[in-house]
């Protein structure tokens, strides 16, 4: 597989997360705001990334895994943000659990640049995002979802597929 992975956000379930990409060998940019977290992901093989701009820019899938709706949103579409750097044709994939609301606008201002979008929250917490048998709820489009399974075996045990944009969060 020749796809660049971004990861945005490394905390409890993200960095976990990020770690079985990085296992699974496939190139991986990550950006946290801790530097530790990020220092620990560079042991295991990935590159950092200096901003979420950077990751987007070096990536071709990006995944976010933060806290809340308005981090989310500032990571993917605020200043500095994935989008300051993705290219269009990259794939965006929210892994964070956000307001449906604020996921179509990160959706629409994605549209807007090119850049493809799928809402997928992840079920299962910290001891499954370690273990990669987390489960997904994916809303998005049928060709970018099937864009994101290559790698998803390194993430997830049970994949739903939900239907359209916002049915995921």
């Amino acid at each position: 597989m020749s796809e660049r992975i971004g990861f945005v956000g490394l905390g409890i379930m993200g960095k976990p997360m990020a770690i079985n990409i990085s296992k699974a060998g496939l190139p991986l940019t990550v950006f946290d705001r801790h530097s530790e977290n990020v220092d620990d992901l560079v042991a295991s093989g990935a590159t950092a990334g200096n901003s979420p701009a950077d990751v987007g820019e070096k990536s071709d899938i990006i995944i976010t895994m933060v806290q809340n709706s308005p981090e989310s949103e500032q990571a993917i579409t605020g200043s500095g943000g994935i989008l300051s750097g993705a290219s269009r044709n990259n794939l965006v994939i929210d892994m964070s659990s956000i307001e449906p609301r604020v996921s179509q606008i990160i959706a629409d201002k994605c549209t807007s640049k090119g850049v493809k979008f799928i809402d997928a929250p992840v079920s299962g917490g910290e001891p499954f995002a370690k273990s990669g048998d987390l489960a997904i709820m994916a809303g998005g489009n049928d060709d970018d979802l099937r864009e994101q399974n290559p790698f998803s075996k390194s993430l997830v045990n049970l994949q739903f597929y939900v239907g359209k944009l916002e049915r995921g969060t």
